[in-house]
């Protein structure tokens, strides 16, 4: 996972982002170039949705496949790319994956095995603020530790097997931001507690706990904690938009656990939703439990804004991976967007679906024409810039002729020209704007920050 990423429910509108804009994290969503492989679409109010998602094949601007459940049936299912992909294709699905995990833990409360009150220290005693840490403070992101996908070392180490032991210490090392309950603040560490806590009050592995009470329950086929050594049939592989598309990083999935480690195809995450909201998984309690927020985050669900309109949901990132899964009650659809490659806004792939099944309104996309800028003007932007009130100073640097970024501690991402002073790395719907003498840029990212060069 090159994080396992979460949104800003503030801004959020159905944009992905993992986390929120006060420490933004930048993130490579991997690409590949496979091919349309769509599912022959009946009823008419789609056929714009179609038009807008071959546009987006045409252009090589992203792979994934949308779905809508409407009351338990798929109404619409169609995997776009430009290149071949297998039918019904087997995605990771980054932090939806925390969803399952709540569930789990719901499941070992209703069995007795755990309660939303114990404390951290029963499990871990040697974490800072154990003994006052709460399983329900870590559903909510309100521990206070500090995200280890934040951290400047996780690229290190973020593809290489991870034991519980390795997991602990490097907790305790990063230690922690703010007090327990103090407030809410995404942190993928709290979800690989819970799947650590999960296996020791069961005595069963994660993938084990998965299974009794998610997959065979629903008799899935196609859900499962992923391999990074082996992929299974029909599961793809993710990419990034260099130059050109290249595999993504790959990230060992003991490394997430239950913040990012599960596979799935778009159908079978919708069924799990759907199960999940239709009291099929968890009792009604549990799932009142599940679905009350505090500070704008319930259990490992959010809400998901479209119009008046309100979902509940996740959203998750993982290497090359984006998806989103959202339950919208008034119309009892499960709406699920995952791909395994983009290099476009995919938020703008959201808004058209659901406004296909709503009968609303939308555009077909315009992409900006990229252009080749001289190595000469380019020259002009490297270096190290910095800015106020922004975590990370970032470097311009130019490789193979392109220009590229890269936060402190993070992995450069490519940037589109649009014109000699504009540039974009879409994926993340990031916009930089030079100065034409490279002393500073413009940085645009839902938030506006002016970076200045220091080196």
């Amino acid at each position: 996972m090159t994080t396992c990423v979460d949104i800003d429910k503030k801004q959020f509108n159905l944009r992905s982002a993992m986390q929120y804009l006060s420490k933004i994290t930048f993130f490579i969503f991997l690409i590949f170039t496979l091919s349309c492989s769509n599912l022959k679409i009946e009823n008419p109010k789609f056929e714009k949705l179609n038009q807008f998602l071959e546009t987006v094949s045409t252009h090589k601007k992203a792979i994934g496949t949308v779905l809508i459940l409407e009351k338990g049936k798929i109404i619409y299912n169609k995997t776009y790319s430009f290149k071949e992909m297998p039918t019904s294709p087997i995605y990771r699905i980054g932090s939806i994956s925390k969803t399952y995990t709540a569930v789990i833990i719901a499941k070992l409360v209703e069995d007795k095995m755990l309660k939303y009150n114990d404390v951290l220290s029963t499990y871990f005693p040697t974490i800072q603020n154990a003994k006052k840490i709460t399983i329900e403070q870590l559903l909510q992101h309100r521990s206070g530790l500090v995200n280890f996908t934040d951290t400047k070392d996780y690229m290190s180490y973020a593809e290489s097997p991870a034991t519980e032991q390795q997991h602990i210490t490097r907790i305790v090392k990063n230690g922690t931001n703010f007090k327990p309950n103090q407030k809410h603040e995404y942190s993928n560490t709290g979800y690989v507690l819970l799947s650590l806590i999960a296996e020791k009050a069961s005595g069963k592995s994660y993938s084990m706990l998965l299974d009794q009470y998610i997959v065979t329950p629903l008799k899935l086929k196609n859900t499962y904690v992923f391999n990074a050594d082996e992929r299974k049939r029909n599961e793809v592989i993710s990419f990034e938009k260099r130059e050109n598309w290249a595999p993504s990083t790959n990230t060992h999935q003991s490394v997430p656990l239950g913040a990012g480690s599960i596979a799935a195809n778009a159908e079978e995450v919708a069924i799990f939703f759907h199960a999940l909201f239709n009291n099929k998984l968890v009792n009604k309690k549990s799932l009142e439990k599940m679905t009350k927020m505090n500070e704008g985050y319930g259990h490992a669900l959010f809400q998901i804004p479209y119009g008046k309109k309100i979902g509940l949901g996740h959203n998750g990132r993982i290497d090359g991976f984006s998806s989103i899964a959202a339950y919208f009650p008034d119309s009892n659809i499960v709406f699920i967007q995952i791909s395994n490659a983009s290099s476009m806004n995919m938020n703008d792939i959201s808004l058209a679906t659901l406004a296909s099944f709503y009968g609303d309104k939308f555009e077909l996309p315009k992409f900006k024409i990229i252009k080749t800028i001289s190595s000469r003007i380019l020259q002009a932007y490297v270096g190290k810039f910095v800015a106020k009130d922004f975590p990370l100073a970032i470097k311009i640097s130019i490789k193979n002729g392109n220009l590229y970024g890269q936060a402190d501690g993070q992995s450069a991402f490519p940037l589109e020209a649009y014109s000699k002073t504009e540039f974009s790395f879409p994926s993340a719907n990031i916009d930089i704007v030079f100065k034409k003498d490279g002393t500073s840029f413009d940085f645009f990212q839902g938030k506006h920050f002016t970076f200045n060069k220091v080196e």
